[in-house]
């Protein structure tokens, strides 16, 4: 046992001990991490009752010297979201984000260069129990989104939780297998939503993994696995995702759920302006084509005969705009959303299968862009879906989606 592993696992008994002391009411809301409650990221208890998986490409294992300790989530091609807990005394050098169904044979293993916990973390309360990591190359995985908001009307929807664990937790058996699990979200508070689930969940282990809830453009990530009871038999506890938009967004995320490197560049300031008003622009000769309403849905999706710059509106706040195109085998589409001005436009990547490929959520005004390569050996059906980011729309304002390969 290394001395890093042995300071992480003092922490975590210290925090027990404080919680069965104080009762770690939550300022934040109605529930308390009670008597013996835990962080979910360093004993070797499992998703209880899950079943192995190798799907969910974009969540992976965090790993100190090989050994796997949290979960972690690409939300962009550099970005990691994961608990702020699972960051207490992290020896970076050492530490991994691996990705696989196997988090002892991976099928990648990324180094990392930063981790930024949320700066109100309370290791004592577990508030604010969220963090990114930055990976030092892009992971060639395709990230998931977030979810933009959560209100009351979620209770009962049903929440997939992912994450590494073991299978046993007295004999440690089964450590690093991916597993998921489905149970129903129980009850929301400001910063944080539970589940009170007895026929699985979350467990040590699992901190930092994603909640991921199904939605019209696919699954996006809404909470962070954060703590549970001591058993965990009766409850477990999620971070809200959509609560810390903005300081994802400040911390390096700015363009949340995408694929697109960290590194790219921001606007120096002030809306940017519409296509032909000094801002971004096609680039290049394209035949235009206007979009054919109603186009809500894919089996009414407006279709490409090719590369082309599209015109459209969203003529009010329930408003989709879908495309269908013809990805010819190993080529890469490059798609660019120019929004109008003070428009929250979004843009979103899917296959005929459903499976979001990427997406692209810039702030107000903000253009979009995001790229995806076929790698298939014969042409693959994608679906583009333009809509507005929490109702945003204009029926006068049209949009461009310049849309090449």
């Amino acid at each position: 046992m290394s001395e890093q592993r042995l300071s992480r696992e003092v922490f975590l008994g210290i925090t027990v001990l404080l919680c069965a002391a104080t009762g770690c009411v939550d300022a934040g809301g109605p529930w308390a991490i009670p008597s013996g409650g835990e962080p979910l990221g360093e004993r070797a208890r499992p998703i209880l009752l899950g079943t192995p998986t190798a799907d969910y490409p974009a969540v992976g294992a965090l790993t100190e010297h090989g050994y796997p300790f949290c979960t972690g989530t690409l939300v962009s091609k550099t970005l990691v979201l994961t608990a702020a807990h699972c960051l207490v005394d992290l020896d970076l050098a050492a530490t991994r984000f691996v990705v696989g169904p196997d988090a002892f044979r991976p099928a990648a293993e990324f180094a990392l260069v930063r981790a930024e916990p949320h700066p109100d973390y309370d290791p004592a309360l577990l508030l604010h129990d969220i963090a990114l990591l930055e990976l030092a190359v892009e992971a060639p995985v395709p990230p998931f989104g977030l979810l933009p908001r959560l209100d009351e009307s979620d209770v009962g929807r049903p929440l997939t939780f992912v994450g590494y664990g073991v299978t046993d937790g007295h004999r440690h058996t089964g450590l690093g297998l991916k597993r998921q699990v489905t149970v129903p979200l129980a009850a929301l508070d400001a910063t944080t939503f539970r589940y009170s689930e007895l026929h699985g969940g979350t467990c040590y282990g699992d901190s930092g993994g994603p909640a991921l809830v199904a939605t019209e453009h696919g699954l996006r990530v809404a909470g962070v696995t954060s703590y549970g009871d001591a058993g965990c038999d009766e409850y477990a506890v999620d971070t809200r995702v959509d609560v810390y938009l903005d300081w994802l967004r400040r911390v390096g995320l700015p363009l949340v759920g995408t694929g697109t490197s960290s590194e790219d560049p921001e606007p120096a300031g002030g809306d940017p302006q519409p296509p032909g008003a000094g801002g971004g622009e096609p680039s290049g000769e394209l035949p235009v084509v206007g979009e054919h309403e109603p186009n809500g849905s894919r089996r009414e999706a407006t279709r490409l005969s090719g590369p082309a710059l599209l015109t459209g509106r969203l003529h009010q706040h329930e408003d989709v705009d879908t495309f269908r195109l013809e990805l010819p085998r190993e080529a890469t589409l490059h798609l660019t959303l120019f929004v109008p001005t003070g428009l929250d436009y979004d843009l979103v990547l899917a296959g005929a299968d459903g499976q979001e490929l990427g997406c692209s959520q810039r702030e107000t005004g903000q253009d979009e862009e995001l790229s995806f390569t076929n790698p298939s050996g014969r042409p693959r059906v994608l679906y583009v879906e333009v809509y507005g980011f929490d109702g945003s729309w204009s029926a006068a304002k049209p949009y461009l989606l310049e849309a090449r390969w």
